[in-house]
């Protein structure tokens, strides 16, 4: 497990501090960095484990089990990497990280807003879990500030921009802080720690940012991913079609497959599966299935998950 030391030194002064309100208010609405804040609190299921949550409109419409389509796929590849630690990168409230946590040996959890980073503190302390460590900034291709924009009664689909100047009713704007993830990652210090073995990115378009600013991080531990596919996010925040996003993985992993939630059906759609990537691009932003990527260097890691999925 991490050391607070050793964190101190790799994350300066940028780890989230304690809430300053108390963790066992439901009473609200309070305010957080002078908005409205996070006012649903909620018993959920993860991976048949109960926990007590606070979100806003998202956790709201969450069911009392959480997405089991995800979960399933998730317990499916730590299962079959075995021991040792992952990244959450985009950890919203920490509903992942809570799943990720019961999962690895530790969970790195990133959120770039500081009004949602400080629920994900919350939640994980309110939950007593012992094996994480949050960071109140994002991970991307490099160490910047970009303008975050999310709805101000649900964080979770907050995008990023270099500057949005259309005013969006009922949205709020964040200016935050971008970091390349190789400077931490790579670090000697961080490099003592157990291995990291998945990484999971939902950022709502910025996938490719983070995985290019992991660039070393993915040499060094080859790590399984699993990352959100969202055609609207990438057409419309980074004019990026959904074959050109599927190229760029190609540079980075030989081994891509498709994964629907929903049915828990995975399809391989690596270089070369020219008829299975056209079925998925179709069904994708048509139909809005196969929302989840996983990718990875190792095809027979792939076929493993698979077969543990089933």
């Amino acid at each position: 497990m991490i050391t607070k030391s050793a964190l101190k030194k790799i994350v300066d002064k940028l780890r989230i501090r304690k809430p300053k309100y108390s963790t066992k208010s439901t009473t609200g609405p309070e305010k957080v960095h002078g908005v409205e804040a996070f006012s649903i609190f909620k018993e959920i299921c993860i991976h048949k484990k109960k926990y007590f949550v606070r979100g806003d409109s998202y956790l709201g419409r969450t069911g009392r089990e959480f997405e089991p389509g995800l979960v399933r796929l998730f317990v499916a590849i730590s299962s079959t990497l075995g021991n040792g630690s992952c990244l959450d990168v985009g950890a919203n409230i920490g509903l992942t990280t809570l799943l990720l946590s019961s999962l690895y040996d530790h969970v790195y959890s990133f959120e770039a807003s500081p009004r949602t980073s400080q629920i994900l503190e919350e939640n994980l302390l309110k939950n007593k879990i012992r094996n994480s460590s949050t960071f109140q900034f994002g991970l991307g291709s490099e160490n910047r500030k970009l303008v975050l924009t999310a709805a101000s009664d649900d964080a979770s689909g907050g995008f990023l921009s270099e500057d949005l100047s259309v005013e969006l009713g009922k949205h709020l704007k964040e200016v935050v802080d971008i970091r390349k993830g190789d400077d931490l990652i790579m670090s000697p210090e961080f490099k003592t720690q157990s291995p990291i073995k998945f990484i999971k990115i939902d950022v709502e378009g910025h996938e490719l940012e983070v995985i290019d600013g992991l660039e070393q991080a993915l040499k060094e531990f080859r790590p399984v991913i699993a990352l959100e596919m969202n055609h609207w996010c990438l057409n419309a925040f980074k004019r990026i079609s959904i074959p050109e996003f599927l190229e760029r993985l190609d540079e980075f992993f030989s081994v891509i497959f498709a994964y629907d939630d929903a049915t828990t059906k995975i399809i391989n759609i690596s270089y070369g599966e020219s008829s299975a990537r056209y079925h998925v691009m179709y069904r994708h932003i048509v139909h809005s299935q196969f929302p989840t990527l996983v990718v990875a260097q190792d095809v027979n890691i792939l076929k493993a998950i698979c077969e543990k999925l089933y």
